[in-house]
Parts: structure tokens; C-alpha cells; sequence
């Protein structure tokens, strides 16, 4: 009882700091109403904390079901690798790296010529709530982050089974994080597979 008390107290409280800016705290609200799930201590690179995307972000109960989808040239051509990395402060540049190579053409198995523009880097990178349209999908460290500081302490809405990141392993596979168990993994050729997806943002 005396935890949930404080979890609410701190979800509220905005400490205005001596230069005027505001601080957030990790499992408080943020300013787009989802949840702050990691604070790097200070403002670099023009951001400080990432906050994830209110429970309900896209209009219904459920986080969305996505591909991550494979990127090649030509529908006869090789699956190729976009270049994403894995670490915190990436999943930014990740998505921007997906949605400019598939652009609204990504395909959906690892041969064929069947495309979609529905795909996970996409829905988060086309993503608005009427106020924010600076939404991502998040790397792999980045969704660990939200596993361990929201989804572990209860937070967030989150739902069982796998959510994407942003983050490659190679030209057929992307990794995933199950919120069941904890694991990470990017099992092979599994970007024709669905999981849901979370977009969060930077500020």
C-alpha cells in the first residue's frame, strides 16, 4: 500500500529545477501521458528522459500486432540489413533508418513480392496523439528498459507475449522481447513474424 502511494506521488510530481526546466522521474507520468522509463541524468543530444506511449496509444485497449518486415531492393533481390544498433539513446535513428529503406514498401516474407506499409518502425514513425508526432519504436536496450522499469513494477499497460524493437540482427531476423519471461531474442528469419508494438519518445 505505502508503494503504490508513492509510485501515485511521484507519477505527479513535477520538481521545477533552479534554471526553470523540469525534471520527470522514472515510473512518473511524462509529458504525452504514458510512462518515463529511463532518465540519462542530464539533457545531451537535445533530450533527457524516454517515456513510452500511454496504454490505449492507438485507439483501442491492446497494443497493435506488427511485422517487422524485410527490406530489399528489388522483389527478386537479396534481404538486406538497414544498419540499426541495439543501444540506449538509438531507437530514434533506428526507426528513421528502417522507414527511409522500406519507405511504405516493406516486404512481408523473406522471398516475394508482397509489401505493406504497416510495419513496426512505421505504425510507431507515422504515430500522433494530436500534440506529439516525435514517436518511435525502441531499440533493444531501450525496450529492455521499459521491461525492467515499468512492465516489472506493473506499469504501463503492457500485454503478454513479444513486443519488437527497432533493433536488426541481421537481413532476416530483428530482435524481440517476450514481457512473459523476460527474454530478448531474434529467432531465424522471424521479421515475417507478429508481435505488438509500443512506441515511445524522446524529450
Amino acid at each position: 500500500m505505502i508503494m503504490l502511494i508513492v509510485i501515485i506521488i511521484l507519477s505527479f510530481l513535477l520538481i521545477a529545477c533552479q534554471d526553470g526546466t523540469v525534471t520527470y522521474s522514472v515510473g512518473g507520468f511524462g509529458p504525452s501521458g504514458g510512462y518515463v522509463f529511463y532518465d540519462k541524468g542530464s539533457y545531451s543530444d537535445g533530450w533527457r528522459y524516454l517515456e513510452a506511449a500511454p496504454a490505449g496509444w492507438n485507439g483501442v485497449s491492446d497494443d497493435p500486432i506488427h511485422m517487422f518486415c524485410y527490406y530489399r531492393t528489388t522483389s527478386a533481390g537479396s534481404n538486406q540489413i538497414v544498419g540499426t544498433v541495439t543501444g540506449v539513446g538509438t531507437g530514434e535513428a533506428n526507426t528513421t533508418a528502417l522507414v527511409e529503406a522500406m519507405v511504405n514498401s516493406a516486404f512481408t516474407e523473406i522471398t516475394g513480392t508482397q509489401t505493406t506499409a504497416e510495419y513496426a518502425a512505421n505504425v510507431c514513425a507515422v504515430h500522433s496523439d494530436g500534440e506529439y508526432d516525435d514517436w518511435f519504436l525502441p531499440s533493444k536496450d531501450e525496450l529492455n528498459l521499459m521491461y525492467q522499469n515499468l512492465k516489472v513494477q506493473g506499469l504501463g499497460g503492457f500485454f503478454e507475449g513479444n513486443y519488437w524493437s527497432s533493433s536488426e540482427g541481421d537481413a532476416d531476423d530483428a530482435w524481440e522481447h517476450n514481457l512473459n519471461t523476460g527474454n530478448q531474442g531474434n529467432s531465424s528469419n522471424n521479421r515475417g513474424s507478429t508481435h505488438r508494438v509500443r512506441p515511445v519518445r524522446a524529450f
